[in-house]
């Protein structure tokens, strides 16, 4: 059976394999993978366990086939069905085609029509043109003719108008000729007149001399001179011209007039100027006795010789200190204190004292006295969500770590409560949030002391003790306190503590004084003081104050008396002189940081990058730097020992001897004026700060003719010199801090502070006494 069996088969697949034929060739992979099958089947395994596997094999190869068939009669189906609808798309192609060629022809032969009768209409137009101008030129030919009948007519008017004429004509020469006659009969009179108008000249012509020599020196009727500058008037300019000029609240005051006049007010509605009526530029009374004498009221008023003056504050006869009000612009608040609580300069009443009022001796004049109940409400006085600046002098003699305050306002409140006040033995302003107290030693309570506080309105405030920047903190919030009056000497919102101690010479602006304002402002009170020479050594407060004694300007400080300087420099959050106004041109963002003393000595002027400071020849000429001359600096280098770092540059680079440079060289301190120069023998360290003199002496007693000795002292001794130079002839080029005209890749980085320019050789001894005097200061 078996052997049937595999006969059958065998038969099979032959009859099988002669039937595929074609459909292997067709599909040859498939084919091929079977027959790989079966044939590792017959290899692997017996004929009894294989044959019904392979004959399973076949079954499924005959469906593939049929399968496959079935896909050629659907594939060919669909290309019947395509090609039919291919010769139908292209039939109705064809069709458009055709279609579109007869509208073509039919598009032409309208425009052909169009084109046949736009030219018919053009020569219609053509004509009708020609129609127009003919008929226009027979109309020009018409109004030819009626003008020239209208000439003929004119010309007869005209004839008739010219007689008219002649005849007036005639007329008015009687009229003049009377008129004539009237003039010479008022020749006389003029004669008369003309002869009073001399008089009056006369008369005021010393009067028109001297104002007129004030015009050309201040050029304008609201300065005058102070012998040797011009400076605005002081005084209450009328916000309009409607607003009564005098009332009794501003008897005795200085007021511009609407016409730029100056007067006094007399407690009516006129307006007196001593002596001379309003009108005048300004004729200064002599003294305070000439104002009394004359019945005027106390207040302000002009004192001078005529030629120059300033204002002065009178009371019965005797002059009371005026703190330099027309440099600094009226402030919203002044009270003297002396024997009253009046605001000095307002309109209106606008002060009232609580609790006991007693006064003694202020810093000038009196003062008032505080105890545990007294304090003065200030009336609809409130600027400190603006620009603000507070000034006082304080003697307080029991001060200890209280907290006492000098003004109030606004609630217990975060951001909304002002207190400027003595806490912790330091000047201290708070908005009941980010207080900030000054630094340093505590305010000696035995002595009288000016403080000043500011703000700018935002986040900027800043602490001023007897005319220097003690501290400046910046702050991301401003004051929001509302309310429209304030408290001196207490809190209104912490009634429980007061100030203790004396105030003298309160007064409020509503702006923010400059670093140079208030040291003029703390300098003109010792100015009024009255010092002498010998008065430096009892103020051992004052730091770099330019006093006059005797028409000698004096540099007091802290108790010696130093040779006044050419410029000064503290770098206070400004580049200004203070004292002289030789201000350089700044040049790239200049920064501020906390001065040589770190902090409760003002700031200090960081130089990187691209920051210089530039004078130009007007300021600082040749000549200063070829003659005798100190430089005084308090100087820090962020690195020492890389590049030169210039200090100070002067001069033509690459020039012999004619190109200036002070410069940290090498890690130590070099000067130099191109292949002349000197390094002294003193390392530098970097991050210290460092007093230094650099000095230059031509010709001096030790150098002979034709040699010059340059010095460089370090702390306030000397650190080395060379008595054997050429001398400096640089010119034509800037001074410059913080590089060299002529090498400008060597800038200085680092801190400047304090920094001092004289016009001469300091001594040994003076540089000495310059750098004890800023010891003396911190350790006090």
């Amino acid at each position: 059976m078996r052997a049937l069996v595999a006969v059958v088969a065998a038969c099979l697949i032959a009859t099988v394999c002669c039937t595929m034929e074609p459909a292997i060739e067709a599909d040859g992979d498939s084919l091929n993978i079977m027959a790989k099958n079966v044939t590792i089947c017959q290899a692997d395994v017996s004929t009894e366990t294989c044959l019904p596997g392979t004959v399973v094999g076949l079954f499924d190869f005959f469906q593939k086939f049929v399968d496959l068939q079935a896909r050629v009669d659907e594939l060919e189906g669909k290309v019947a069905t395509n090609a039919d609808s291919l010769e139908t798309r292209m039939d109705s192609v064809e069709g458009k085609v055709s279609d579109n060629a007869d509208s073509l022809e039919t598009r032409m032969d309208l425009a052909e029509g169009r084109i046949s009768g736009n030219s018919d209409s053009l020569d219609s137009r053509v004509g009708d043109l020609e129609d127009k101008v003919s008929d226009n030129a027979d109309s020009l030919e018409s109004r030819v003719d009626a003008l020239e009948g209208k000439v003929t007519d004119d010309g007869d008017s005209l004839d008739t108008r010219v007689g008219d004429l002649e005849g007036k004509v005639t007329t008015n020469t009687d009229s003049v000729i009377n008129r004539l006659t009237d003039v010479e009969a008022d020749a006389s009179s003029l004669d008369t007149r003309v002869s009073g108008l001399e008089g009056k000249v006369t008369t005021n012509d010393d009067s028109l001399e001297t104002r007129v020599a004030l015009v050309e020196q201040c050029g304008t009727s609201t300065e005058f001179s102070d012998g040797s500058a011009c400076v605005s008037v002081p005084g209450i300019a009328p916000a309009t011209e409607n607003d009564p000029d005098c009332d009794a609240d501003t008897t005795g005051r200085m007021r511009i007039m609407p016409d730029t006049s100056l007067a006094v007010c007399d407690g009516t509605a006129e307006n007196v100027f001593y002596p001379d009526p309003p009108g005048s530029v300004y004729n200064p009374a002599a003294n305070c006795g000439e104002i009394q004498a004359a019945g005027l009221p106390n207040g302000h008023f002009w004192i001078g010789d005529g030629t120059a003056a300033t204002t002065a504050h009178c009371e019965d006869g005797d002059l009371v200190f005026d703190p330099l009000f027309h440099e600094l612009g009226k402030p919203i608040l002044y009270m003297p204190l002396d024997g009253n609580v009046r605001d000095d300069l307002s309109h209106v009443s606008r002060t009232t004292v609580h609790g006991t009022e007693e006064y003694q001796a202020g810093i000038v004049g009196q003062g008032l006295k505080f105890d545990d109940t007294t304090y003065v409400t200030l009336k609809d006085l409130a600027p400190w969500s603006g620009p603000f600046t507070t000034s006082c002098w304080v003697l307080m003699p029991n001060l200890d770590n209280g907290f006492y305050p000098i003004f109030g306002h606004g609630q217990a409140t975060t951001e909304k409560g002002l207190h400027i006040a003595v806490r912790y033995g330091k000047p201290y302003i708070g908005f009941y949030s980010a207080d900030e107290g000054a630094k340093g030693n505590d305010l000696d309570g035995l002595k009288w002391n000016h403080v000043v506080f500011t703000s700018d309105g935002g986040t900027r405030k800043g602490i001023y003790i007897n005319g220097r920047l003690n501290v400046e903190e910046i702050q991301g919030f401003n004051y929001q306190g509302a309310g429209a009056d304030s408290e001196l000497g207490r809190l209104n919102w912490r009634t429980y503590e007061t100030f203790n101690g004396v105030m003298d010479d309160v007064a409020v602006w509503d702006r923010e004084l400059t670093t140079q304002e208030i040291a003029r402002l703390y300098t003109h009170y010792v100015d009024y003081l009255g010092m002498t020479n010998t008065d430096c050594a009892s103020n051992p407060d004052l730091a770099n104050n330019l006093i006059e004694f005797d028409g000698t300007q004096v540099l007091c400080h802290a108790g010696r008396a130093l040779p006044a300087p050419y410029a000064y420099f503290p770098f206070d959050r400004s580049t200004a002189d203070v004292y002289f106004g030789r201000n350089p041109a700044a040049n790239g963002n200049m920064k501020y940081e906390d001065s040589w003393h770190g902090v409760g000595f003002g700031k200090s002027l960081r130089f990187e990058d691209s920051q210089y400071l530039a004078w130009d020849g007007n300021q600082f000429p040749d000549s200063f730097w070829q003659n005798a001359y100190s430089v005084a600096m308090w100087v820090k280098f962020t690195s020492v020992g890389g590049s030169d770092q210039n200090v100070i540059g002067h001069g033509a680079w690459r020039t012999t001897n004619g190109a200036l440079h002070i410069t940290e060289r090498g890690g130590k301190l070099h000067y130099g004026m191109y292949s002349n120069d000197f390094t002294a023998d003193y390392d530098i360290v970097a991050g210290t700060w460092y007093h230094v003199v650099w000095q230059y002496e031509p010709e001096c007693a030790e150098c002979g003719n034709d040699r010059a000795a340059v010095r460089v002292f370090v702390n306030g001794a000397l650190a080395g010199a060379d008595t054997a130079l050429d001398l400096y002839i640089g010119t034509g080029a800037n001074t410059e801090v913080g590089r060299n005209p002529g090498s400008t890749n060597n800038i200085l980085n680092g801190n400047l502070d304090e920094l001092l320019f004289f016009a001469l050789a300091l001594t040994a001894e003076q540089v000495a006494d310059l750098y004890a005097g800023y010891e003396d200061l911190i350790t006090e």
